[in-house]
């Protein structure tokens, strides 16, 4: 019984292994001789969707339109003009100027020419241009030939310019100045010119040798300068603004005058007695020409007025004053004066001498 129900298990185990093994083929070689076994093989093939998934990236551009504005400038080329100018009895002034001189990049030449012949260059255009020192009733001729560079543009323009000027032969009228010596140490200038002609003196000033003495202030057509060395030279430098009224406008000018002043005569009192109320002395003058005595004369040694004066000066020796005051000062006062010499007009000396007379 026991046998039979080992068996049995046996059996059991077979088929349920059996049953587990259905899907699998097992090829077993035994040790005591081949065994097969034919099983049937299911082949389950797996099948895989692969889903490909395209990204589609948008971007966003923008476009930006740019507009070009074109201003349209009015233009107007420059052109030259002239005009002439009285600068002096030397000569003329010829202005250019140059009109509507909205850019001034050019590239060119202007000439001036006389009788064919090239006087001056000028190669860089200015608002104003200046041919200085012409000649009167001479024929000028005038040449430009510029290209210029519009403005707001690249394109460029070319200006030319040919002009025949004809100066006038209007004769320009020269400044005339006298001097004279009125004194030793006095000099006179005046200046003078032709009828038609206006004439306003700016500025007078004196040297001695380099050095400038002084100026005038407010200079009148006669000028005066004083306290000047006898035996000097002194150079006198006059400024004048000239109207010749022709036209031409005015015209400035320096005009010089070198003067060398006369010795200046030698007064002395000599031969002097000086009491406490009297004072007794002879007048010399030494001098190169005929003079005279004009004044001998007591004056006080403060405010320098005149106490007494000598009349008759026909004798000039044993002159006299009288009736002073013992232990005071006073001054001997000489006036000379000279007009026979041609360098000068008039020639005045004078002498101051200090005096003190004496106590009771």
């Amino acid at each position: 019984m026991k046998r039979i129900l080992y068996l049995f298990t046996i059996i059991l185990t077979l088929t349920i292994i059996s049953c587990d093994l259905d899907t699998t083929t097992v090829d077993t070689e035994l040790t005591t001789g081949p065994v097969s076994t034919e099983t049937t093989t299911n082949v389950v093939t797996e099948s895989t969707t692969t889903e490909v998934i395209t990204e589609t990236t948008t971007e966003t551009v923008t476009i930006t339109e740019e507009t070009t504005t074109v201003v349209t400038t009015s233009y107007i080329a420059p052109e030259l003009s002239y005009t002439i100018d009285n600068i002096g009895y030397e000569g003329f002034r010829l202005i250019i100027e140059v009109i509507n001189p909205s850019s001034l990049d050019y590239d060119g030449d202007l000439i001036l020419c006389l009788n064919g012949e090239t006087q001056e260059t000028i190669e860089t255009l200015y608002r104003y241009i200046y041919f200085d020192d012409l000649t009167p009733g001479k024929t000028y001729t005038l040449e430009a030939d510029y290209t210029y560079y519009i403005p707001n543009s690249l394109d460029t323009g070319f200006m030319s310019f040919t002009e025949e000027i004809q100066l006038p032969e209007i004769p320009f009228s020269e400044v005339m100045l006298t001097e004279k010596l009125v004194s030793y140490n006095m000099l006179q200038v005046s200046v003078e010119s032709e009828t038609q002609t206006t004439v306003d003196v700016l500025s007078a000033t004196i040297y001695k040798n380099s050095e400038e003495l002084y100026s005038i202030d407010n200079p009148k057509e006669t000028l005066s300068f004083d306290s000047l060395e006898s035996e000097t030279k002194y150079r006198i430098v006059v400024l004048v603004e000239v109207d010749s009224n022709n036209g031409y406008g005015t015209w400035q000018s320096e005009y010089y005058i070198y003067v060398t002043t006369d010795e200046r005569p030698t007064i002395n009192t000599t031969n002097l007695i000086i009491t406490s109320t009297t004072v007794t002395f002879d007048v010399e003058v030494n001098d190169d020409g005929n003079g005279v005595v004009l004044e001998v004369s007591l004056l006080d040694s403060e405010t320098e007025e005149v106490i007494a004066t000598i009349t008759d000066l026909t004798v000039l020796t044993n002159l006299s004053f009288t009736g002073l005051d013992p232990d005071t000062d006073y001054i001997i006062y000489v006036r000379y004066e000279n007009d026979t010499t041609a360098t000068v007009q008039v020639r005045e000396a004078w002498l101051k001498r200090y005096i003190t007379t004496l106590s009771e």
